[in-house]
């Protein structure tokens, strides 16, 4: 294995740990298995993350929503995994200090996958998110100041219940992250405008869905934060079906950009310090940045195989199938 990176952003098997249960992004669960304590997972930081992240833990009153796009493959769902597990490790070390601290921890929902949640009727649907919820906030939630928050959600992850029982309990949750001094509420959620596509809802999604509280730029939980990615190809701005309705939206629209030239170098020197390390030149760093317009996924894509060249036929078949702009 390579030297160390020091300008890395490094997913531990302790934040994969945290994460426990709950889905991710195939660009990190491909990865996860083989993150081990001394071989943690290596990313380019995203600034983006670390400022949302800011603009959440240094609120007084509830920070302005945001919603990424940019184009495919950009690493929008990346931003969105660190901005997860940076929050879940801010909120541990929040539990570690005084009662008295000025500080407030964050209670965590994260969804990878919106479709996969709104294809579901509205009972398995805020089950589903009742049980993510618990997964990612069994720290805070085992405090016995939260035993009554812990109890709104028993109801809905029980292996057996009532039809409706699941509904009422995200509708109590929600209600309970609305009246709380005592923590923040930062929901994110991945692929955002799949709740719109008609391909994946049909019909729309139903009035009582839990979703329906996140299908506006305005949505609110007492202090908290909403930030969802959309896909390149969204249109936001569009209302014809009530999408982004508020005035919210294009204060809250943040572009994750490419890579840059410098980005592209620590991306090189993170494949060095894998385990095979990665061994790419200079040179062809530069051109991949430069066809690639450095777009993550792509590179990525060439650093997973060793393609001789960025002028390989095989990389650039294997591109072409993932739609992703690059310059021939």
């Amino acid at each position: 294995m390579g030297d160390r990176v020091d300008n890395v952003c490094r997913i531990t098997r302790q934040d994969v740990d945290a994460t426990s249960g709950v889905e991710l992004p195939a660009e990190i669960s491909d990865r996860a298995n083989v993150i081990t304590v001394e071989h943690p997972l290596e990313l380019v930081p995203r600034s983006l993350a670390l400022h949302l992240l800011d603009n959440i833990t240094t609120a007084v009153n509830a920070p302005a929503n945001a919603y990424l796009t940019g184009s495919g493959g950009v690493g929008k769902s990346t931003v969105l995994f660190i901005l997860l597990v940076r929050a879940l490790d801010y909120t541990a070390r929040q539990l570690r200090q005084p009662p008295e601290s000025p500080q407030r921890p964050l209670f965590v929902l994260y969804v990878a996958s919106t479709a996969s949640i709104a294809r579901l009727r509205p009972d398995p649907a805020a089950a589903s998110l009742c049980r993510i919820l618990e997964m990612l906030n069994r720290p805070l939630l085992n405090l016995p100041q939260y035993a009554d928050l812990l109890a709104l959600l028993r109801p809905a992850i029980a292996p057996i219940r009532a039809h409706g029982v699941a509904l009422a309990a995200w509708n109590a949750v929600c209600d309970y992250c609305a009246a709380t001094t005592t923590f923040c509420s930062l929901f994110i959620l991945d692929q955002w405008n799949a709740m719109f596509d008609p391909a994946v809802v049909v019909a729309g999604l139903p009035q009582d869905h839990p979703l329906q509280s996140l299908g506006f730029m305005g949505a609110r939980f007492g202090v908290s934060m909403f930030v969802a990615a959309v896909s390149s190809s969204f249109d936001p701005l569009d209302a014809a079906r009530g999408v982004f309705r508020d005035a919210e939206a294009h204060a809250c629209k943040q572009m994750v950009r490419p890579l840059s030239h410098a980005e592209t170098q620590v991306l090189q020197q993170t494949w060095l310090s894998r385990n095979p390390p990665v061994r790419i030149s200079d040179n062809i760093m530069a051109d991949l940045h430069r066809i690639t317009g450095g777009i993550p996924r792509l590179c990525e894509l060439f650093g997973s195989r060793p393609f001789a060249s960025v002028e390989d036929a095989e990389f650039r078949n294997v591109a072409s199938l993932l739609q992703v702009p690059m310059v021939l």
